[in-house]
């Protein structure tokens, strides 16, 4: 780059330090001194005002925008919460509900186990009593419902109608098992007999007699 000073002897040294021209390779004006203080005061000043720009977009346009935002987030989660609010209740009725569902469930239930325990212990009773022999009689009968087991006491005329009772008893699906106890001669209203004790396991408590 070549420098050219313009200005004449006398004015050299006054002007020296006020203008100043240059000319490239290409013989292009270069800027003076003052246009390039100038820029440069340009450069400062937007470097300067850069940050106060972000600053002011962040205060008039993000921040605002932010506040917007959370607003909305607050009337929606008040929103929730009041719904929630008015919802309670209900819960608190279907809650009230339930546990009174709950209650009445546990009450048939407990109502159906009896009925179907009484409609068992009705069965057996009308088992021994049609399938008990001619000259067979039952002085007590004793039901086990929790040990699921029956211990019959009786009395018969005729020994072998305590074989024959303990095999209509095997052969009815309600009954695991049936052992003789005991057998015994006994004198009866004056006329000889035979005393026996069977003791009988059920097989299914749910199964219903075979009449």
């Amino acid at each position: 780059m070549i420098k050219i000073n313009l200005a004449n002897k006398s004015m050299a040294s006054a002007a020296a330090s006020d203008i100043v021209v240059t000319i490239n390779e290409q013989g292009e004006l270069m800027l003076t001194k003052e246009e390039l203080q100038k820029q440069a005061l340009i450069r400062l000043m937007i470097i300067f005002l850069f940050p106060f720009g972000v600053y002011a977009y962040e205060e008039y346009s993000l921040i605002p925008d932010l506040k917007t935002q959370q607003a909305a987030l607050q009337q929606q989660q008040a929103e929730l919460v009041s719904y929630n609010e008015k919802r309670e209740p209900a819960v608190r009725e279907i809650k009230k509900y339930e546990e009174e569902k709950n209650k009445i469930q546990k009450k048939i239930q407990f109502l159906n186990n009896l009925a179907k325990q009484r409609s068992r212990e009705l069965s057996l009773h009308q088992f021994f009593q049609n399938n008990t022999p001619e000259k067979m009689w039952l002085k007590s009968y004793d039901y086990d419902q929790p040990g699921n087991k029956i211990v019959i006491i009786g009395r018969t005329l005729e020994r072998t109608e305590i074989n024959t009772m303990r095999g209509l008893i095997l052969g009815n699906v309600m009954f695991k098992s049936a052992e003789i106890i005991r057998q015994s001669n006994v004198t009866d209203a004056g006329q000889a007999a035979v005393e026996f004790e069977i003791n009988i396991l059920l097989e299914n408590p749910d199964e219903p007699a075979v009449q």
